[in-house]
């Protein structure tokens, strides 16, 4: 399984995000990494980065890491809780999501999401993964 490996998942079963433009680019046991490439067309007026695609970026980096624990791809593996907060405005820039995985059990992940644009943070999201058994 490699980052490549998942993004073509994602394209093939989930095209929303080859929509939105997110790429896949490391994962690990219980890690991922994201990104978003800058784009006019997710912004709201100010430039920002709309909250959804960001909410939907973090959501794909925990999936991915999802991916990472297990050793495989899981698609059935669906998201249960969410939480994101946004610390400052993300803005005029691409989007990195690095997802860490807290706590793996047979059927319940926990991780969460650091979100930056030029290295500075802009949101941190946390939620909880149901995995098949």
């Amino acid at each position: 399984m490699t980052p490549e490996s998942i993004t073509e998942f994602l394209r093939t079963v989930m095209p929303s995000s080859d929509d939105m433009g997110f790429v896949c680019t490391a994962v690990g046991d219980g890690t991922a990494t994201v990104t978003w490439s800058y784009d006019d067309h997710w912004t709201r007026p100010g430039d920002y980065i709309s909250g959804p695609l960001l909410m939907s970026l973090a959501d794909t980096a925990l999936y991915c890491a999802v991916f990472g624990a297990l050793g495989r791809i899981e698609p059935m593996a669906v998201t249960s809780e969410m939480s994101t907060h946004f610390l400052q405005p993300a803005k005029g820039g691409d989007v990195t999501a690095e997802a860490t995985l807290l706590r793996v059990s047979d059927r319940v992940v926990y991780g969460e999401v650091h979100m930056s644009v030029h290295g500075e943070l802009v949101a941190h999201t946390t939620g909880t993964y149901i995995v098949p058994t």
